[in-house]
């Protein structure tokens, strides 16, 4: 079947990430017509030099795995229902479609905030949002690296015992092409989710709520220049991550998960 959006294929670039956001910017100069929140275009690439996801970080981008970036043009200014922005929330929603394909697959996959897909505890997916403006208009590009077909013994960094993929979960190789198809689907499902109207986004936010892998667990973040412990109490409208501490309720709309359960969750730099 058809798709409305278009497909740029690479064996080996720096990054699908910085090619969409080039064509974003492009797209904006041209005020596209498209309707509001369309998925319009994505890139993709079987490796990548130099992926990145949350604050930088490199995103480790071996064969085997699925690395995309899709462009979501426009995007509304006013983005967002009785007045709250959906910034913090884009990760999620879009990790809820990734968790979808998964699970399609008998993988049970959940999410933790503020950008991760986690299965069997570990780490096997992350999604990276980033917008671009040009006057009034936006853009937005989501950025996804999922774990498939990559062997996890050949990752160093200490990220063995920290991530997994598909494959060495259930010992099955997968179609690459046709997971591809699928994910941008489902994230295209996700961004008119986000957008919709208080009911479709209820659901949504219910899905996330189901999928919160941190729920009742001991969580550290790290915000500004704080270190901050709680207990984890679920996802606000907003995206925000409630924790509960000795000092009252916390709510936070951006920091870094560092540790939960008293465990690290990525490797000592």
């Amino acid at each position: 079947m058809a798709t409305p959006w278009r497909i740029y294929r690479y064996r080996t670039i720096p990054s699908t990430q910085t090619l969409a956001l080039a064509h974003a910017r492009r797209l904006l100069m041209r005020q596209t017509t498209d309707a509001p929140g369309a998925l319009v275009a994505a890139y993709v690439a079987r490796t990548q030099t130099h992926g990145y996801g949350q604050h930088g970080r490199r995103w480790r981008s071996p064969p085997g795995g699925l690395y995309l970036s899709a462009v979501f043009a426009p995007w509304p200014v006013e983005d967002a229902a009785a007045g709250q922005g959906l910034a913090p929330l884009l990760p999620l929603a879009m990790g809820v479609g990734i968790v979808r394909v998964a699970r399609s697959r008998g993988l049970t996959a959940v999410l933790r905030w503020p950008n991760d897909v986690l299965l069997d505890d570990k780490k096997i997916a992350g999604v990276l949002c980033q917008g671009v403006c040009a006057g009034q208009r936006r853009a937005l590009v989501v950025g996804v690296g999922i774990n498939i077909n990559n062997d996890p013994r050949a990752w160093g960094g200490g990220w063995k015992s920290l991530a997994t993929s598909w494959r060495a979960s259930t010992g099955r190789s997968y179609h690459l092409e046709a997971l591809l198809h699928e994910v941008l689907r489902h994230l295209d499902t996700a961004a008119r989710q986000a957008l919709a109207g208080a009911g479709r986004r209820a659901a949504l936010l219910a899905a996330i709520g189901r999928l919160d892998a941190l729920a009742g667990r001991l969580v550290t973040v790290r915000s500004g220049g704080a270190i901050v412990t709680g207990r984890a109490a679920g996802i606000t409208i907003t995206g925000a991550l409630r924790l509960h501490t000795g000092q009252g309720w916390r709510q936070f709309e951006t920091a870094t998960v560092e540790t939960v359960d008293g465990e690290a969750i990525r490797p000592k730099p």
